[in-house]
């Protein structure tokens, strides 16, 4: 039997198929068809065989070699098709939020004839939108004032990067306006961060307020951080002004008890990841906890906006919830 087994099972060679594979499948399939008695005969074994007899079952061999490495093919094509589609799924859900910025256009009537573009929580460590493209929006939309609030990066080796936004957003020569967030405080020296905004023209107000035109422009600090000082903030505002706030973490509207006309936050990126009870599980204020996170609210002080920001923090994805920067209109 040792020696049947030699005989029958063909190795078929590259010269035959471009490959080396035996098909130990075809052994036993062949050792089972018609055509075996006939070429296990004591013809064939005592050397008196038609060599007529082996193309035959070669041809089969063949076949079934074939047969076996399309199922191996159509297994891997089908393997590498569902890497893809996972792949595509997680680039569509995750990825492409961050990358296609949307402008949100937000139209509250105050008489100004003032646009605004508000950009926050930039988190150049994570940024997948171009400083070109930030250029392209200001060029187009042609905005009065630029209000950034705060986060520009925590980390100070990102500062160089943050740094190519910076002459992006100022190559138009719009006034920018800025107030810094909870990742800024996280440097090791802030200072680094303010003599960086400030080399570029940017005014980072600290609890402080400036008069613009026909409004008082309030930057209040970063409440998360317990930086924010609202009376020194509003010290020196004229009353009879429209009054608007840049700031960066929104909760602070629950602790303002001064009227303003509109206020400009960021900090919670809109959830970032849009899963039910996500502010229920993670603590980010009250605000949040109550469902407030996005968009424009009022309340019994004044209107104010939530944006979802512009880059990531932790994880750099985003799920149902894209980049944005926003247009305001007053």
């Amino acid at each position: 039997m040792g020696l049947l087994y030699e005989i029958y099972n063909f190795q078929v060679s590259a010269g035959v198929l471009g490959i080396t594979k035996t098909s130990t499948i075809g052994f036993f399939w062949i050792f089972r068809h018609e055509k075996a008695p006939r070429f296990f005969s004591n013809q064939y074994i005592n050397g008196r065989n038609n060599k007529r007899d082996i193309p035959d079952l070669s041809r089969i061999n063949i076949k079934l070699i074939k047969m076996n490495l399309l199922c191996e093919e159509n297994g891997e094509v089908i393997y590498l098709y569902i890497v893809i589609l996972i792949l595509f799924f997680f680039y569509i859900n995750f990825i492409l939020p961050t990358q296609w910025l949307k402008i949100e256009r937000i139209t509250y009537h105050l008489d100004l004839n003032l646009k605004i573009l508000q950009i926050s929580d930039l988190h150049v460590e994570r940024l997948r939108i171009s400083p070109t493209k930030l250029t392209t929006i200001i060029n187009n939309e042609k905005p009065n004032l630029i209000c950034i609030t705060g986060d520009f990066t925590k980390h100070r080796n990102s500062l160089f990067k943050l740094e190519k936004y910076l002459r992006a957003m100022t190559i138009g020569h719009v006034p920018i306006y800025c107030v810094l967030g909870n990742h800024d405080y996280q440097q090791k020296n802030v200072m680094d961060l303010i003599k960086l905004l400030r080399k570029y023209g940017l005014h980072v107000l600290r609890n402080e307020s400036v008069h613009i035109d026909q409004i008082e422009l309030i930057g209040i600090d970063d409440f998360d951080s317990g930086k924010s000082n609202i009376e020194k903030s509003f010290q020196n505002v004229d009353q009879t002004k429209p009054k608007v706030i840049i700031t960066h973490d929104p909760n602070i509207v629950l602790h303002l008890n001064k009227s303003y006309d509109y206020l400009m936050a960021g900090h919670l990126h809109g959830k970032q990841f849009n899963l039910p009870f996500l502010f229920k599980l993670k603590d980010a204020g009250e605000l949040p906890r109550m469902g407030i996170y996005k968009g424009l609210h009022t309340n019994q002080y004044g209107a104010y906006y939530i944006s979802k920001g512009i880059g990531q923090t932790g994880i750099n994805a985003r799920f149902l919830v894209r980049s944005e920067v926003t247009m305001h209109y007053l």
